[in-house]
């Protein structure tokens, strides 16, 4: 059914003036019928019928400017319908339930109406455009990896409402284990309630299983400088299998290695490379085969590793920072000696140094930065400047 919808519908209250407009034009007519002339002919009852025309013109005028204003709209029913899938791509969704929720979807594709669209969209921590609204068949396989350490169902649900086309019927299809942790799934449902824009909840079905989990990585809490280090990761299973472990350093993967997993408890040895100085994290994770909950598969842990202090010295002549340096060197403090134009003022690059020194170096060979970077280095990354 046809209808009229208005962008601003408070300018409809100009349409209250329209009595007046009668008023005044009825009064001109009566006027102008007091002034005729019986005798006048026909000419003289032409006259007397403008106001009648006036009033009519005058009205429509004002009727279709009124309408302008409330911004009016002609809305015709559409039956072609856009679908976007929510699927959860966390780490507490299991490979299987994944496998199912493809399945579900080509379920879906097959009973749709030639004109119809879909679109998927995998989260977890965030919400990726797995496939754009098109007229899709079937899909072979999820492909976008979201970050899975957690669940934010309500970015899924804001990202699906912006796929949405302007012209077709719309629903939402949501398919996840429910376990929400991060932001407000509520929150977006309203705004997509407000839209009217239904939202389908399908559940992914719980599996239960054999089930292999990392229940703990220890490592050093102190080490040298450049020396090796060796994890030991503890692995629990239900049942015998093998599987893969990663290595990541600080976030950057350093090492692999296949392992052979028993029932109970399994303790692996890990060696890594040395270090630079610093504080310094440490993570596995596993891939096993058979297994049916990946959420538990990842541990971390800690290590300090201690060095020698670094010192920087700054000498627009390098021959009279010499014996300073060699003093230095003595005590096995690792040094460096630059120019005062080849000195960085980033932050970052000074706090590596546990002493900075000036060697017979004039203020104006000091480069502006530098001369602002030194006193933060001293009052608020704990250096020492001589």
């Amino acid at each position: 059914m046809i209808r009229l919808s208005f962008i601003h519908p408070m300018a409809l209250l100009l349409l209250l003036l329209l009595p007046f407009l009668w008023a005044y034009t009825l009064l001109a007519l009566k006027t102008a019928r007091r002034k005729a002339n019986p005798r006048a002919g026909v000419l003289a009852r032409l006259v007397a019928w403008r106001p009648r025309f006036a009033l009519a013109l005058r009205t429509t005028i004002f009727v279709a400017f009124v309408l302008s204003l409330a911004g009016t709209q002609v809305v015709r029913p559409v039956r072609d319908l856009a679908v976007v899938f929510l699927v959860d791509g966390s780490d507490s969704v299991t490979p299987d339930q994944r496998e199912w929720a493809s399945d579900y979807i080509n379920q879906s594709l097959a009973t749709r109406q030639p004109a119809d669209r879909a679109a998927i969209v995998v989260f977890g921590q965030n919400a990726l455009v797995e496939r754009v609204p098109a007229r899709l068949d079937t899909i072979a396989r999820l492909t976008s990896t979201p970050i899975g350490n957690r669940t934010n169902i309500a970015s899924a649900i804001q990202l699906g409402l912006a796929l949405l086309p302007t012209d077709t019927q719309k629903r939402l299809v949501l398919l996840s284990d429910g376990e929400e942790n991060a932001g407000r799934a509520t929150e977006a449902a309203r705004l997509a309630a407000v839209r009217h824009i239904p939202i389908d909840v399908v559940p992914l079905p719980v599996t239960s299983g054999a089930d292999v989990l990392v229940s703990a990585l220890d490592a050093p809490d102190t080490a040298r400088e450049g020396q090796t280090l060796t994890l030991q990761a503890s692995l629990q299973s239900s049942m015998e299998t093998s599987g893969r472990l990663q290595v990541f350093a600080d976030g950057e993967l350093v090492g692999t290695q296949e392992v052979a997993i028993s029932p109970g408890t399994t303790t692996v040895p890990l060696t890594v490379p040395g270090s630079e100085q610093g504080f310094h994290r440490y993570e596995v994770r596993l891939e096993a085969h058979d297994d049916t909950r990946a959420v538990n598969n990842r541990a971390a842990a800690f290590t300090t590793v201690q060095g020698p202090p670094r010192v920087l010295l700054i000498a627009s002549d390098p021959a009279r920072a010499t014996p300073l340096q060699r003093a230095l060197e003595a005590s096995q403090a690792r040094v460096e000696l630059l120019a005062p134009d080849q000195v960085s003022a980033e932050p970052s690059h000074l706090e590596r140094y546990a002493a900075i020194f000036l060697v017979d170096v004039l203020a104006h060979d000091v480069p502006e930065p530098l001369k602002e970077a030194l006193p933060i280095y001293v009052r608020e990354q704990g250096g020492a400047w001589q």
